[in-house]
């Protein structure tokens, strides 16, 4: 079951109305800001279902969240506009969906990563390959999320490599062949850990390459690096997090569409119900 759906599941089961709508059905009409929404009727898990779309003024909704995925594109930032100048609350914020890219993000914790190139000349990312990453890199596109077009590179790949756009590059963690840690953050707390290996051979720990997913027990380290992350986002407006982690170091934090992954379906559910109390928590 979808992050999204199984939130407003757990939602509504704590008594909140739930609504269900797209970017393509908001809008701005004279002084208000609209939208086509959908009441979620049943908190069934095994029978879901929508009442008929009513247009209803977004400002009688006391909370707002926006799950898409990347890339961020004209109509993601136009409605993180449009919902900033009618000042709804938005989780997470608009200012931080459009202030921090997925990949990028991690620059905000120097101290948490691995050396890190930003940028498409060929020249001196190649340079940084062999100096920094003993020849044997990850790059990956800034806008694209799942796995796609990553690639484990030597120096040689930029001979021939046309990049239209920055990338980000990092050294290859051999860690990775133990699995990525995935911890799902909500309201300034940690929810839920779990491990995401990848098939052997392979380097991919998404679930859509073939990656398992297995429990996972954080070191005292980890965990206080992860909540030292999760103070420090909260404070720039960001309450909900899918942080990707090798060995002992960020390589991502999935921000516009975080997914709580969890080797069960009951205990997806459970840690799904966790983060809707720690919202109650939160804003209480």
């Amino acid at each position: 079951m979808d992050t999204s759906l199984g939130l407003g599941l757990q939602f509504s089961k704590l008594g909140q109305k739930v609504y269900y709508t797209t970017p393509a059905e908001i809008w701005k009409n004279s002084n208000t800001l609209q939208t086509r929404a959908r009441l979620l009727v049943s908190a069934d898990e095994s029978n879901v279902e929508f009442s008929q779309p009513e247009i209803l003024d977004v400002s009688r909704f006391k909370h707002a969240h926006m799950r898409s995925e990347p890339p961020v594109d004209t109509t993601f930032l136009n409605i993180t506009w449009l919902m900033e100048q009618f000042n709804v609350s938005l989780i997470n914020s608009p200012s931080s969906l459009r202030k921090y890219n997925e990949k990028l993000i991690i620059l905000e914790f120097p101290n948490y990563i691995d050396p890190v190139y930003v940028g498409n000349d060929l020249e001196s990312a190649a340079k940084f390959v062999q100096q920094e990453c003993d020849n044997d890199a990850v790059i990956k596109p800034l806008d694209l999320y799942g796995g796609k077009d990553v690639l484990r590179v030597d120096h040689t790949f930029f001979k021939n490599a046309e990049l239209d756009a920055p990338h980000i590059i990092q050294p290859f963690n051999p860690a990775i062949a133990d699995g990525e840690i995935r911890v799902f953050t909500a309201f300034k707390q940690i929810i839920h850990w779990c491990l995401k290996k990848p098939t052997p051979g392979e380097f991919l720990a998404n679930t859509s390459a073939g990656a398992t997913l297995h429990s996972y027990t954080p070191t005292p380290k980890i965990e206080k690096m992860v909540q030292d992350v999760v103070d420090h986002l909260d404070s720039k407006g960001v309450s909900i997090t899918g942080m990707d982690i090798i060995g002992d170091k960020i390589s991502e934090i999935n921000i516009t569409s975080p997914r709580l992954l969890a080797p069960s379906y009951e205990e997806r559910q459970s840690y799904l119900a966790k983060v809707a109390q720690a919202y109650a928590s939160y804003y209480e």
